[in-house]
């Protein structure tokens, strides 16, 4: 009984081919969850902000302070969720991993 030779290589072809589209499907995930665990980290940095700036806890802070602290932390947090709102366009509304 002979053995073909050839039978290895598609098995390994395969597997090799499985793996990347496995590899490319969790780079995929991991990616979208990154920016949407960013859209929300934008708005935690805005929320942060305005309770620093209106916040009746923190009176024993210089007014100046808390409201340069609190719109540093506002100007961020929008500054971030711009960045996110772009790329949840590029990761979920474009053709990136469209296969022709």
């Amino acid at each position: 009984m002979e053995i073909n030779n050839n039978s290895h290589v598609y098995v390994v072809f395969f597997s090799f081919i499985l793996q990347k589209i496995m590899i490319m499907s969790m780079n995929r995930w991991y990616g979208q969850f990154m920016i949407l665990f960013g859209g929300i980290m934008a708005f935690f940095y805005v929320g942060v902000g305005f309770f620093i700036i209106f916040s009746t806890n923190l009176d024993h802070l210089d007014k100046v302070l808390r409201n340069l602290g609190g719109g540093a932390f506002v100007l961020y947090g929008l500054f971030r969720l711009y960045k996110s709102i772009e790329k949840i366009r590029e990761e979920f509304f474009s053709d990136k991993y469209d296969s022709d």
